[in-house]
């Protein structure tokens, strides 16, 4: 049974999103075979209260806060903001680092960890803490371990392309040199797909390993829909983050290009959208359509899987597997997708989730599931047998601890 150390910079539970559902289910998967020590800025009584998945109870949680911020003779003789800076640089062995409040808060509790554990791996759940935490750790027999939930450095790029700031290129420019540099700081990397893989190998000259952990589904907690006349309920539905830039761009594709052809050949048709983070000015385009439910953040998205009769996924842009592809699947609502938007799912194409790259073609693709019941039937079915086979979290937990149980054996053996 090996320490291992997973920090997680960010609100994960209980899991309502795609990266928070991945944080978790990694994190349980592997506390079934190891000893968990959680490093996380969540309060440890958010972990106690009962909630679908439940948390395991075994794992060891550090909590910190604003009131970790280790502090220096630079607090007392200059304001906070530059003491921040001074501290910062100072830690970080760097004249040039910016204060950055998350390493100055995990700063004296990794250092205390440290001493008390003798911990055999690290994972790290975003590229951030990586830079930030990655040289805190002098004990060379630690496996260091980064999670790569996407290409980080293409999505803020993307989001600068975009219309957004100056500063999200610079994030862009940052996390491609992380990337590029993964080969001199972690022994592996997981991802979510062999296209993600490929590319992070590529940029490193292959000289790491990198190991596809796809996303995946407890099916358990999202039961196939039994209903048989759940076809003729002629309601689409859009689940994922609204703050999710990819996200956005989609639904505006969708409706833009989408749904007026839809509507000619189905008027009767409904869009639900379903999602956390909408900033409701940017999303009035859909707010003020009467053909379109817009309902926002939910509490619990099973009440609209029953109620759909399609799932989409317009996305034109991203990287990793959608989480929501699977979800639907497990709930048993055919899914219509971009062929960039089922990127990382292991599919037959029009036996588990119909293709569509344009507009005309996608509108059809969705007819189709409203009038054809065999189809209908079949896909839904198909898809759900391939998730319990491939995609159920029970299994993903199998290649992620046997990955983790043949690092570990490799540096014995050396």
């Amino acid at each position: 049974m090996a320490k291992i150390l997973i920090i997680i910079p960010y609100k994960f539970y209980p899991p309502l999103n795609g990266g928070g559902l991945r944080c978790f289910y990694n994190l349980k998967e592997l506390s079934l075979a190891h000893e968990i020590f959680l490093l996380t800025t969540q309060e440890e009584k958010e972990f106690s209260i009962l909630h679908q998945p439940a948390f395991p109870e075994h794992i060891h949680i550090f909590s910190v806060s604003k009131k970790n911020k280790v502090k220096t003779i630079f607090n007392v003789l200059f304001s906070e903001k530059i003491a921040d800076a001074l501290n910062t640089r100072f830690l970080l062995k760097s004249f040039t680092a910016k204060a950055n409040e998350l390493f100055l808060n995990f700063y004296s509790m990794i250092k205390k960890l440290n001493q008390e554990v003798e911990f055999d791996v690290v994972l790290y759940e975003n590229l951030e803490s990586l830079s930030l935490f990655r040289n805190s750790f002098s004990n060379k027999k630690i496996k260091h371990v980064l999670d790569a939930h996407n290409i980080d450095s293409e999505l803020w790029m993307m989001l600068y392309h975009s219309g957004g700031a100056i500063h999200h290129k610079t994030y862009a420019e940052k996390a491609a040199q992380t990337e590029r540099n993964l080969y001199k700081t972690v022994d592996t990397f997981l991802c979510c797909s062999e296209t993600d893989k490929k590319k992070l190998l590529a940029i490193n000259n292959n000289k790491l390993e990198g190991v596809v952990i796809p996303n995946g589904v407890d099916c358990s907690l999202k039961p196939f829909d039994k209903n048989d006349f759940k076809q003729q309920a002629n309601n689409i539905l859009f689940c994922g983050s609204l703050d999710y830039q990819p996200n956005l761009d989609g639904l505006k594709w969708f409706h833009e290009k989408v749904f007026p052809l839809l509507l000619k050949l189905k008027l009767d048709v409904r869009l639900t959208v379903v999602g956390k983070g909408a900033d409701l000015n940017i999303y009035r385009f859909l707010i003020v359509d009467e053909h379109v439910d817009f309902i926002g953040e939910v509490e619990s998205i099973h009440e609209y899987y029953k109620k759909a009769s399609v799932s989409i996924v317009p996305l034109h842009h991203a990287s990793g597997t959608r989480l929501k592809i699977l979800e639907a699947m497990s709930f048993g609502v055919p899914v219509v997708s971009t062929s960039i938007g089922a990127e990382g799912i292991d599919f037959e194409k029009d036996l588990q989730i119909l293709i569509a790259d344009h507009p005309s073609d996608f509108a059809q693709k969705i007819f189709s599931l409203f009038e054809n019941t065999e189809l209908f039937k079949n896909i839904r079915k198909s898809a759900n047998e391939l998730v319990k086979q491939k995609y159920d979290w029970s299994i993903i937990g199998k290649t992620l601890r046997n990955k983790i149980d043949n690092m570990l054996i490799e540096y014995e053996n050396k």
